[in-house]
């Protein structure tokens, strides 16, 4: 009966520790977005100061996910849902005051300073510009970053 107890035990922990795993694995709503001619345009307009929007842009059969943010003082920057050390766990970023957070391994960027690093668990930036309040990416930037996914 002990080892009966004990087998129900450790499948309801397999099976929650499974469902916790996959809860945590890309949570986090994205926008889908399309590209026009060579581009990939976002909107910021609903980017507020010291916020974070997440977006997807499908490659095939496999979905490229990344994220823009607005500084506390209004600056756009672009990056991957990725880092080049942990991206193979697939667990992304999350925001939390101002900076974005390796749902892996934990490691905080604070918005301001994360495109300052390189390598690491630093968010892999993207190139863009702001060009009338839209973000504006390269389609082929995004296409080549496929690999992260």
């Amino acid at each position: 009966m002990k080892l009966i107890i004990r087998a129900a035990m450790l499948l309801i922990f397999l099976v929650a520790s499974i469902l916790a795993l996959h809860g945590c694995s890309k949570s986090t709503p994205t926008k889908l977005v399309s590209s026009q001619g060579d581009v990939v345009s976002i909107d910021a307009a609903g980017i507020e100061n010291g916020g974070l929007k997440f977006f997807s842009y499908n490659v095939g059969a496999k979905s490229v996910r990344f994220f823009v943010v607005r500084t506390e003082g209004g600056e756009l920057k672009a990056a991957l849902d990725a880092c080049a050390t942990c991206y193979t766990n697939k667990m992304g970023y999350h925001a939390d005051a101002g900076c974005v957070v390796c749902g892996y391994c934990g490691n905080r960027f604070d918005f301001d300073k994360m495109d300052k690093g390189v390598g690491g668990c630093y968010p892999i930036m993207l190139k863009s510009r702001v060009d009338g309040g839209r973000v504006v990416l390269d389609k082929k930037e995004l296409e080549d970053a496929v690999k992260w996914f």
